[in-house]
């Protein structure tokens, strides 16, 4: 039963991925039938509906490639499934569908309910007001579908880690994450693509809310030089494409009018709790993959590869101390033999113990470390 909702309402996505396209054109074409007043010409709006719709499309692409991924790593034997004798095909489309299906219920109400507080208290008249509601409702569907997928997929890992499967590091294998490369770049190819909207709403309170700083900074120096050489100073102007988003807190007059104190990014509030929650489906996302399956794969490591290597270790030792001066004949054998186990040896001690290579692990880390930190600096705005 889940199998189909989830095939309707892909469905459904791709239906409003295509009316989203036009009503983006529309809007491109003639942005005055759209949003009057303070939102005419709205470089927020329309570049964040682009990227929305870009988003959608690339993400799509990644995650349609999840089952055959984790198929790809079940029958090269690094996952083996239970005793079922399948490839878990099924079994693996059935435990995505079941929870995207109850992750969507979730995300997209939480979603938008934000956003439509924040389109209640949005200084815009009557005709900009119901498509803001439209675009938002169509674009946060879309998202909340994206997110579900990922956040099902994250959780499927602690389905394939399940004790009753077993994992088998591949040490040589050469995507250095001993077979389990193509499900760990899964993730991070996701993880970043779903970051996206954070990263954007992000750089507009940052955006905004620096020039909120500077047109104050401004209004001080201006009043200053005004007051000392009684000269009128020009009125300090907010940034161009900041201005149809700062608001007034205490009454409803024009920037340049209001108390310096007063002035404020009106989205802020629910841009900093739509990144919040964006960061808690990155977490399950990427996060929780992550560790649930370096855990396995470093269990197996301690109970498999590590006294293969002790052995092994044991053996070269014995055959090095017991053929100290080897006869002529015996040297070419023994350097032979001793090769192939330092060569086997030294294979086992790199044996990756993670999904992807470490040095792509640690560059990922950082740069989703300084966007989270990013992202939790500007709620302290």
């Amino acid at each position: 039963m889940t199998h189909r909702l989830w095939a309707r309402i892909t469905q459904a996505e791709l239906l409003v991925l295509a009316a989203g396209t036009l009503y983006y054109i529309a809007f491109l074409i003639a942005p005055e039938r759209f949003m009057d007043g303070d939102f005419g010409d709205d470089l927020m709006a329309s570049g964040g509906f682009g990227l929305l719709l870009a988003g959608i499309v690339i993400a799509r692409a990644i995650q349609s490639r999840f089952s055959s991924r984790v198929l790809g790593v079940v029958r090269s034997g690094a996952i083996l499934l239970g005793d079922t004798g399948d490839d878990g095909r099924d079994r693996i489309e059935a435990w995505i569908n079941q929870r995207a299906v109850l992750m969507l219920a979730i995300i997209f109400p939480t979603l938008l309910v934000l956003y439509l507080i924040g389109v209640a208290s949005a200084p815009s008249d009557q005709t900009g007001k119901p498509h803001l509601i439209a675009g938002g409702t169509m674009g946060l569907f879309m998202i909340s579908v994206r997110f579900a997928f990922g956040v099902a997929t994250g959780l499927v890992a602690a389905r394939l880690a399940d004790p009753q499967n077993s994992f088998v590091l591949q040490p040589a294998h050469d995507d250095r994450a001993s077979g389990f490369g193509s499900l760990g770049f899964f993730y991070l190819d996701q993880a970043a693509v779903l970051l996206l909207p954070a990263l954007f709403m992000v750089t507009w309170i940052l955006f905004v809310q620096s020039s909120i700083s500077q047109f104050q900074e401004a209004t001080v120096v201006s009043n200053l030089v005004e007051a000392i050489t009684d000269t009128p100073q020009p009125a300090p102007e907010l940034r161009r494409f900041a201005t149809p988003y700062v608001t007034c807190t205490s009454a409803r007059v024009a920037p340049e009018q209001c108390p310096r104190t007063d002035l404020a990014f009106f989205w802020q509030a629910q841009f900093v709790g739509l990144s919040i929650c964006n960061l808690v489906i990155f977490f399950f996302c990427w996060i929780v993959p992550m560790l649930i399956l370096a855990r396995r794969m470093r269990g197996y490591r301690r109970q498999v590869i590590d006294p293969r290597i002790r052995t092994l270790e044991q053996k070269l030792f014995k055959i090095r101390t017991q053929f100290r001066t080897p006869s002529p004949d015996d040297l070419d054998a023994l350097e032979r033999q001793t090769d192939e186990m330092a060569q086997q040896l030294a294979v086992y001690r790199a044996c990756p113990a993670f999904p992807i290579p470490l040095w792509t692990a640690v560059t990922a880390a950082v740069s989703n470390l300084s966007a989270v930190l990013g992202i939790l600096g500007t709620s302290l705005l």
